[in-house]
């Protein structure tokens, strides 16, 4: 399991500031920040996908139906389905689904968790 490193600046701003599968490294980390003096807030989470809504963020709603795995190539793969037009079943990595990204002035993650099931 994949775990990420998150801090909040004084004015509320979250960022993304690492990714690792030792959560004890990051645990490291995190404490190396906290020793000094300042008013950021640092926490560590799970990276999976769970079943739930998401909201991606060009602001389209979808719904994870589960993770599964490649047989091929033994990799997680989200499958969720568009809560809009079709309603099509789509299929991404997991790695890709959860990750940050810094566009067009945006910067966070790519789908956010509205309400997990």
């Amino acid at each position: 399991m994949k775990f990420r490193l998150l801090r909040q600046n004084d004015k509320g701003n979250v960022y993304w500031m690492e990714d690792s599968e030792d959560s004890a490294k990051l645990g490291l980390i995190k404490e190396e920040f906290e020793s000094e003096p300042h008013q950021q807030i640092y926490w560590i989470e799970p990276l999976e996908a769970c079943p739930g809504i998401y909201a991606h963020f060009k602001g389209r709603y979808y719904e994870v139906v589960g993770v599964a795995t490649d047989t091929e190539t033994n990799e997680n793969k989200v499958v969720y389905r568009a809560l809009y037009g079709s309603f099509s079943l789509l299929l991404r990595d997991e790695n890709m689904f959860l990750e940050w990204i810094y566009r067009d002035g945006y910067r966070g993650p790519r789908f956010k968790l509205v309400k997990k099931f």
